[in-house]
């Protein structure tokens, strides 16, 4: 194969690999919101807790309603599913992130290979008609 045409094959290799970890980049940062999301949800939940118990508090007959049991629920509820949706969105993100990295150390392998490949025509091309004594 032609120097020409292995580093034609292995610039390919090299913008597959730009572009697989711009990706893992990516998925790196939606991974860091995700946990963000996460810690703004249970901030805000601690504070309607926070709220409905100083509510309760303040008023024993409202501590005993089933209106305050129902509010409590409903946050504790809303909370749950929240994070649900979160998790199951961190989940997909490590499973894609672990994809990207397998394709990132397949194609890194398979940029070295090329560039050894490359290497080798090289010294072949400018070592040829040279006596090895």
């Amino acid at each position: 194969m032609s120097i020409a045409a292995l580093n034609g094959t292995l610039l390919l290799y090299t913008q597959e690999k730009a572009d697989l970890t711009k990706r893992l980049t990516s998925i790196m940062g939606d991974l860091n919101v995700a946990t963000n999301n996460s810690t703004d949800l249970m901030e805000q939940t601690g504070a309607k807790r926070a709220y409905y118990n100083q509510k309760a508090q303040a008023d024993p007959d409202y501590a005993d309603s089933t209106e305050y049991e129902v509010e409590t629920e409903a946050v504790e509820s809303d909370y749950q599913l929240q994070l649900a949706k979160i998790n199951s969105w961190e989940s997909e993100l490590q499973t894609e992130k672990s994809n990207v990295e397998t394709d990132l150390k397949e194609v890194t392998s398979y940029e070295e290979s090329w560039t050894t490949l490359l290497k080798n025509n090289i010294k072949k091309d400018f070592s040829y008609g040279q006596s090895s004594s």
